[in-house]
């Protein structure tokens, strides 16, 4: 284009000039020339980098995400006590069995035991889930705060986590604890004929006395404490990202087959054929499984306190119990 431009002018000049004006206009329009050359010969091309076509890998280096980094999946199994805890306990025990060694089991009998006592093969490499048990009491904080700071990194670290809270209705918790704790139906943790044996048998007698209905009245303050308190707890736990499953000692017991699916699945255990069999072997006991010294007589019928109190007294009850209990037990 600048060569072009340049002869143009040097027609016009010709044109309109003397020899003499040809002569100066030809040197100049050839020292531009040649500078223009010079110029163009120091100017180079930016290099041209093609892109990669859609079906060119590409030369830069990604870094995989590596399972092996990820902390373990964890399951927070809280069951209320006289919710069918023993029995939520002894599954879990029986259904860790299939697990094939990557199930890291701890278990808290008691909710006030301290928590940094628990999950101690949390450093084991080859634990892929984390499963924790606790009982929880009346009037006793839980063993998994999941308001803690702590806890909260290691449930967001976690590459799954799950709550399953084993809760029943109020009144049959009441009713379970008058047949337990009032009678020789519960285990006594001394040697029989001891002066501590025989201290906890008056105990038990003198409370018995009173009636079911009284002590129903005495005890549900706590258990609506214990309802607010673990329900509260799932909140923090579910603004972690962990999924929550409210586990009913009712469905439980009426639908066996389907709890055991369900926590099996919580569990992360294959559904395999030992797997199946195992499943049919609870189901027929009716997750009654074989007794030991801490054992107890169960009573498994759902809505049994509708059995064992006065109306009157069911009905001062739920007077008695928090709006949020009312409202967010599922029960009332």
């Amino acid at each position: 284009f600048a060569f072009v431009f340049i002869n143009d002018i040097y027609l016009c000049i010709i044109f309109s000039g003397g020899m003499k004006t040809v002569t100066i206009v030809s040197i100049v329009v050839v020292s531009s020339c040649l500078l223009l050359l010079l110029v163009m010969y120091h100017i180079q091309p930016m290099p041209h980098t093609p892109l990669p076509s859609p079906t060119q890998e590409s030369s830069v280096s990604v870094q995989p995400d590596s399972v092996s980094n990820e902390a373990p999946s964890r399951v927070y199994i809280i069951a209320f006590h006289k919710a069918g805890s023993s029995m939520v306990e002894q599954t879990v025990h029986h259904l860790e069995l299939l697990g094939n060694n990557t199930h890291c089991y701890s278990n808290a009998h008691w909710s006030n035991d301290d928590p940094s006592s628990f999950g101690h093969k949390s450093q084991d490499a080859e634990c892929q889930s984390l499963v924790y048990f606790s009982r929880a009491m009346e009037n006793v904080s839980p063993a998994f705060d999941f308001s803690n700071s702590s806890i909260q990194k290691e449930l967001r670290e976690a590459k799954s986590c799950e709550v399953i809270l084993q809760i029943r209705h109020p009144f049959d918790i009441a009713v379970s604890a008058f047949q337990s704790f009032t009678t020789l139906n519960h285990y006594i943790a001394h040697d029989k004929g001891t002066p501590e044996y025989e201290k906890v048998v008056r105990k038990r007698a003198a409370t018995h006395a009173k009636g079911i209905d009284e002590y129903a009245i005495e005890k549900v303050s706590g258990v609506d404490r214990q309802f607010q308190v673990h329900f509260q707890n799932l909140i923090f736990a579910e603004d972690q990202g962990c999924s929550v499953w409210i586990s009913r000692y009712e469905d439980m017991i009426s639908f066996p087959r389907s709890f055991l699916t369900r926590l099996s699945d919580s569990l992360q255990i294959e559904r395999s054929e030992t797997w199946k069999r195992k499943i049919e072997e609870l189901v027929a006991k009716q997750q009654r499984l074989l007794p030991d010294e801490h054992s107890h007589t169960a009573y498994i019928y759902p809505g049994q306190h509708r059995l064992s109190l006065q109306n009157s007294t069911i009905v001062r009850l739920t007077h008695l119990l928090s709006i949020f209990t009312l409202q967010r037990s599922g029960y009332f």
